[in-house]
Formats: C-alpha cells, sequence, structure tokens
C-alpha cells in the first residue's frame, strides 16, 4: 500500500479527496491535514471513513508527514514558498491542486498571481496534470502540478486543434458551480446573489487563461460565469476558421487525439454537466455551421475531473496503476 496524505483537507477539493484516497484500493490514508479541523475525527466530518484514530492534523512544511504520496488542495500563492521544504525529501510525490508550480516561468507567475515565485529553480520538477497530454511527463518528473479546473475543460477542448492552420478567432464561454468558488465566504457567493441568477467575472484576466495559452499557445477570449448549480463546468469555444472546415474532419481530429483516453467520451449531442457531475469524465461534443465556424462543447465536473480526481488518475499514472482506477467513469 501506498501512504498517502492531504493538506486542505477542510475544501470542497479537499473533502473530494479524503473520499476518493479513503476508497482507492492501493492507498492508506494516513495524514489528514486541516487548520480548521486540527484535532477532531475525521471520522466526525466525513462519515465515509471508517478509521476511528484518524485525525486531522495541522501541517507543518518544517516537519512534513512520512508518506509517499501527498496531495496538496491549499489555496495559490501558498506552496510556492516553502515547497522545497517538501522536495527535500525524496520518497514524498507531491501533487499540487494549486497554481503555484503550473506555469513554466516566474515571470508568468508573478504576471497572473501578483507576487514573486520563490522557488522557480523547483518548475522543471512539476509536471503539468492533464494526464491525457503529458503521461509520460507525469510519469517522469517526481511532482505533478494539477491544472486548474476552468483550464483543464479548456485545454481538452481545444488541444487537438493546436497546429491546425485553419484556426483564427477563440472566444470561449464558460459556466461553473458555486463549488468552484470555494468554501470563503464572500458576497458574491451569497444565496441572495447566485440563486436564480447567471453571473459573468474576469472577462478577460481569468487566471486559468495562463495555462490555456502556455499549453495550446494560442490567444483566447475567455469570458467565465458562476450559475447556480453545485458542481459542474460547461466551456462552449467558438472558433473563426480562415478556411472552409468539414464536422467529420475535425471529429476525425478528437477522435485520433483521444482514442486511447477513458475519461475522454466524444458526444454527438451535446454535453450536459448532469451527465458528468460525480465522475472523471469528460464530455466533448463538435458541431461546425457555415463551414467557417467551429465550436466546441466540453463539460466536466470541477471537483472531480477538473480537480481531485484528476490528482487521482495522475497519481496512478505516476505509480504504474491503470489510471481508472478508484476514479468513477
Amino acid at each position: 500500500m501506498i501512504r498517502a496524505g492531504i493538506v486542505g483537507a477542510a475544501g470542497y477539493v479537499g473533502s473530494t479527496l479524503v473520499r476518493l484516497v479513503h476508497e482507492h484500493p492501493h492507498l492508506d490514508l494516513e495524514f489528514v491535514g486541516s487548520s480548521t479541523h486540527a484535532g477532531k475525527l475525521v471520522s466526525d466530518i466525513y462519515a465515509f471513513v471508517q478509521d476511528p484514530d484518524l485525525v486531522f492534523s495541522q501541517f507543518d512544511p518544517l516537519s512534513p508527514p512520512n508518506v509517499d504520496v501527498l496531495f496538496m488542495a491549499m489555496p495559490h500563492a501558498t506552496s510556492h514558498v516553502w515547497m522545497h521544504q517538501l522536495t527535500k525529501k525524496t520518497e514524498i510525490s507531491v501533487f499540487d491542486l494549486s497554481a503555484d508550480f503550473r506555469l513554466d516561468s516566474p515571470e508568468a507567475f508573478e504576471r497572473h498571481y501578483a507576487i514573486p515565485h520563490e522557488n522557480p529553480d523547483l518548475l522543471d520538477q512539476f509536471s503539468y496534470g492533464i494526464p491525457e497530454l503529458f503521461r509520460s511527463d507525469i510519469q517522469e518528473k517526481p511532482h505533478c502540478a494539477l491544472a486548474g479546473c476552468f483550464a483543464t475543460a479548456m485545454i481538452l477542448g481545444l488541444y487537438p486543434l493546436r497546429d491546425q492552420s485553419f484556426v483564427d478567432t477563440i472566444v470561449i464561454d464558460g459556466k461553473t458551480g458555486m463549488s468552484g468558488a470555494g468554501k470563503k465566504v464572500v458576497p458574491t457567493s451569497l444565496y441572495c446573489e447566485v440563486n436564480e441568477a447567471v453571473l459573468p467575472y474576469n472577462t478577460y484576466h481569468h487566471r486559468h487563461v495562463a495555462e490555456v495559452t502556455q499549453v495550446v499557445g494560442r490567444p483566447v477570449l475567455f469570458s467565465p460565469h458562476i450559475v447556480p448549480m453545485d458542481a459542474g463546468i460547461l466551456c462552449s469555444s467558438y472558433i473563426r476558421c480562415q478556411s472552409p472546415v468539414a464536422a467529420e474532419q475535425i471529429r476525425a481530429l478528437y477522435q485520433q487525439q483521444y482514442a486511447a483516453c477513458p475519461f475522454i467520451q466524444l458526444v454527438a449531442d451535446v454535453p450536459k454537466t448532469k451527465r458528468v457531475v460525480g465522475t472523471n469524465r469528460c464530455e466533448i461534443g463538435v458541431q461546425v455551421y457555415d463551414d467557417h465556424w467551429l465550436v466546441v462543447f466540453v463539460a466536466i465536473d470541477n471537483l472531480i475531473k477538473g480537480a481531485a480526481g484528476q490528482a487521482i488518475q495522475a497519481m496512478n499514472i505516476k505509480f504504474g496503476f491503470n489510471e481508472t482506477i478508484g476514479i468513477r467513469q
């Protein structure tokens, strides 16, 4: 059994990780870090945990837990400060769900997160955690920086088109459930603000665009929206084509790219969040209009395929397991 730990176990992503790690047949959950619940029994907060002796602990990067794999569900711009303390312990493989090691330069990190990167020499030790695209990197590098939830949906939707010369303008409309905002109480997440409402935010300036341009190599105009549902993401990419394209041509590109990817499902109709919530599945649908407009629809669960499930999938690959083990398709 692989000894596993989780830091940030009180949040939505952290609680999902607790469940997935606890249920995984090859993982033994030995450390559950949470400053909110420190000292409490894990089973008192998460009834699905059967271990009566497992207690929430305060995480100390100077004295990390004795585990083989550590899932970090910390706020952005936190782990980069002390990650060198963890990486000194070569027996720990870190799976960081924050943005601190996703971008490939300290300048890009400072530009998008408004703080200097404290350990830029560690950036090349982290693979970028989208398993369908970077499997060999995940296997080879000691640690993994999981992609952002919106970034996951956008990149999986656009990646088969990255080298296509016919692609011109890309405009993306994204919608996410409220769990994507985390548990921190802010006015925009209050019931009266989100109920019966669709709220756009950070148009053009959303941080996940940096990941998209880094991987896909093309500029995008992205406008995210909050919708009144618990979980789920739907990204609709509207792509202007410089030359005529056919639906069969586009679908062939996607089928070739994702033929060996068990969590990618190419659908004939429009992807629906209700079908993917609770799973690690990514539904992709493509449609062509008037020969010059291509629309790519992508639906994922923001907490699972967009975060905790993708982390387990990457961990499975890193440790040589079947990538589907412990995750619902």
